[in-house]
């Protein structure tokens, strides 16, 4: 009969959570808590998106969704999903194998890497112990891509992935990487927006697209009207503006990649993308979540039809009749607006 089972502390993972009972029961052997547990004698819990949450929660004495929200990565995966696919893989993590998570999270999309190092900040392990008397792996650290602790603006220590329940404390007893250089104020602004992301709880708009075209389109990366990608004002605007280090944090390898997933964000409607590279590109293109939130999913430079005839001679002079407009896309960008009824056609420059 089970007589003791931890609560989660702040931020705590899911997996940190199994490997301190672990250590608390005095269980060496991985598979006499899976027994124990799940009456299996092998398990694998992943450090991000982990399963089993309902056996999980009932252990805990808690909710599974509460265990869903603020001890595993569901919050920032499922911040670019539609709300069919937010449920389908919280109904997989609560109550299904983990079977399916890998593909319902976007982790097999654009050969994003599915092993990630754990990591930790040494810094908040310190306070951990002062306050706790113990350390545990942060969710906010476990984040695809992020190298620096939010909290702490200090690089994070690194422990490659491992089958076994592995412990914090049973972890810094080993040699561990840790990273010297400091990071800029680039990429700990970056990491503070990841890190908002997963706290929020999917508040995020889902015209995720839809803005991005909006975007682009305003910034003279796509043609008006068609909406065809500018493939070298692409790549010359990623080459300038992009951080070399938020490339590696989402594993993108060139501009050229970068080009080609953006396009493939902006044509397919109901593609499925993990969630480190659509926060990159809120980065690249607003430059902050702010900026991102404060954005509109729709851009009218020319306001929104219908739009005046300007002929003085005409009756209709002023009124909104004019339905379409055509776009002219070389420099400087235009719309060339034509009145049906007396064929009187002026133009106007993006700019007004």
């Amino acid at each position: 009969m089970r007589m003791y089972f931890p609560k989660p502390y702040l931020d705590e993972t899911v997996y940190s959570l199994l490997a301190r009972y672990q250590v608390h029961a005095g269980s060496v052997v991985g598979e006499h808590i899976w027994k124990e547990l799940f009456q299996r004698r092998r398990l694998t819990i992943r450090m991000d998106l982990p399963a089993h949450l309902s056996i999980i929660a009932e252990w805990a004495g808690m909710d599974a969704q509460e265990l869903l929200q603020k001890h595993t990565l569901f919050p920032f995966y499922a911040a670019f999903m539609s709300e069919a696919r937010r449920k389908s893989l919280a109904d997989e993590m609560i109550h299904g194998s983990g079977n399916k998570i890998l593909y319902m999270s976007g982790h097999m999309a654009g050969g994003f890497s599915t092993h990630q190092n754990f990591r930790f900040c040494s810094l908040c392990v310190e306070k951990d112990r002062a306050l706790l008397g113990e350390a545990y792996w942060h969710r906010i650290h476990q984040i695809p891509g992020v190298a620096v602790c939010s909290i702490h603006e200090v690089n994070l220590g690194e422990f490659p992935d491992t089958k076994a329940l592995r412990s914090l404390e049973e972890v810094l007893y080993e040699p561990v990487n840790i990273d010297p250089e400091r990071k800029s104020k680039e990429v700990v602004g970056m990491v503070k927006d990841a890190v908002s992301l997963l706290e929020q709880e999917n508040r995020i708009e889902m015209n995720f697209r839809a803005k991005c075209m909006a975007r682009v389109k305003e910034m003279g990366l796509a043609t008006l009207g068609t909406e065809r990608i500018c493939e070298e004002k692409i790549k010359a605007f990623f080459s300038m503006r992009c951080h070399e280090e938020l490339f590696r944090m989402v594993g993108i390898q060139s501009v050229a990649d970068m080009s080609r997933w953006l396009k493939s964000i902006l044509h397919r409607e109901r593609g499925l993308y993990h969630a480190s590279r659509c926060w990159a590109l809120i980065r690249i293109l607003w430059g902050d979540l702010a900026s991102f939130y404060q954005s509109d999913a729709t851009w009218q430079p020319f306001g929104k039809g219908p739009w005046p005839c300007l002929n003085r001679m005409a009756e209709h002079y002023g009124q909104s009749v004019i339905l379409r407009i055509k776009y002219r896309n070389q420099e400087p960008r235009k719309a060339i607006f034509r009145c049906e009824l007396c064929g009187y056609t002026y133009m106007k420059k993006l700019d007004g």
